[in-house]
């Protein structure tokens, strides 16, 4: 498939910036696509992939469209199978929020 035959698609969104992507299978992403999707990030500034659950390992293919990732120091935060995935909440596991001069909450805002 070359780029120019991808289904993958940008709809703007009715604000200042960003877009709604549309025909993206991460599973069957080629470079065509990747190049379309940069080339999308840089044209609205933001990326809204909805319509359906995008799984972890989705993620992270997609998140090498735009270059390395990094692994986290924090094994505990990380996703069990994909460590390129951390988890940034400030939400506990029992559903309270983190005190706002708490560590994590500390990281959150420097993030």
């Amino acid at each position: 498939m070359s780029p120019t035959d991808s289904s993958l698609e940008f709809e703007p969104l009715d604000a200042p910036f960003g877009a709604f992507v549309h025909g993206l299978s991460p599973r069957e992403m080629e470079d065509g696509d990747v190049d379309r999707l940069r080339a999308g990030l840089f044209e609205h500034g933001l990326l809204v992939f909805r319509g359906r659950a995008i799984e972890a390992a989705e993620l992270v293919v997609i998140g090498r469209a735009f270059g390395e990732l990094e692994i986290l120091p924090e094994p505990d935060k990380r996703h069990p199978v994909h460590p390129e995935i951390f988890d940034l909440t400030n939400v506990r596991p029992d559903g309270r929020l983190v005190a706002f001069d708490e560590p994590q909450s500390v990281f959150l805002r420097g993030t």
